[in-house]
């Protein structure tokens, strides 16, 4: 493995480890949820808002992403071509799970 190898390979199980920590807090409801509708929320919705849905869209996203670093850390070391398409279809999961979810919390407040 060559220096840059190594280097981009720390830097994803780093990136990996602080994902995973982002989507345990986020499991456990502690901290603010990472989501846009909270971000974006003005202080008299986020004090009359339940963002528990919210918590758990975020967390299940962010444990998504952290098996996609995870997962790519491991393609750095080994080069299977085929973990390629089990990440890119790993991504395109999250990306469905997050616009389905967002719809069926959508409908749920209304």
């Amino acid at each position: 493995m060559s220096v840059f190898q190594i280097v981009f390979l720390v830097i994803l199980l780093l990136l990996s480890g602080l994902i995973f920590i982002i989507a345990y807090g986020q499991f456990r409801e502690r901290g603010i949820p990472l989501n846009n509708a909270y971000l974006f929320a003005t202080k008299e919705v986020r004090d009359k808002t339940n963002f528990r849905p919210f918590y758990r869209q975020s967390a299940i996203a962010f444990l998504g992403l952290g098996f996609v670093c995870l997962f790519s850390s491991i393609l750095v070391i080994t080069n299977w071509d085929w973990l390629f398409m089990i990440i890119i279809a790993l991504v395109f999961l999250i990306m469905i799970y997050a616009i389905i979810s967002t719809i069926m919390i959508a409908k749920r407040r209304i």
